[in-house]
């Protein structure tokens, strides 16, 4: 994933907590055993780079804008459920979390309702599901 960061917007602090939306795969393997499934429930997959994540679980990573005031390198999400929904990834077992930006972490907001930050709380459950 890659955000265009909006024309003359730089880097913002949070000074709340700042709910996002964030895509993800589930992790599944029918092949599985019953504590690997149920593990496996808090497991979610990053479609872009595959990077696991658990839920509840708080993440850090560095920003990295390029030449041409894009990110690649950073923790991508979007400002909005319906934006999420829109996002631009095919894959199976889609689902997307209500996750949290927090007070103090570095982010910057890009063209495409999207956001990427330096810090997130994953969360704890689906909002969707396909």
């Amino acid at each position: 994933m890659c955000l265009k960061v909006i024309s003359g917007t730089s880097l913002m602090i949070a000074k709340k907590d700042i709910a996002v939306y964030k895509c993800f795969s589930n992790w599944e393997n029918p092949s599985s055993t019953k504590v690997q499934k149920d593990s496996a429930k808090l497991s979610l997959v990053s479609p872009c780079f595959g990077t696991f994540y658990i839920r509840g679980e708080k993440y850090s990573n560095d920003l990295l804008v390029d030449a041409y005031n894009r990110i690649e390198i950073g923790l991508h999400s979007y400002v909005s459920l319906n934006a999420a929904e829109f996002c631009d990834f095919t894959y199976t077992n889609k689902v997307i979390l209500k996750c949290i930006i927090p007070k103090g972490a570095h982010y910057y907001l890009g063209t495409e309702q999207d956001v990427v930050s330096n810090e997130l709380i994953i969360g704890k459950r689906n909002l969707y599901k396909s």
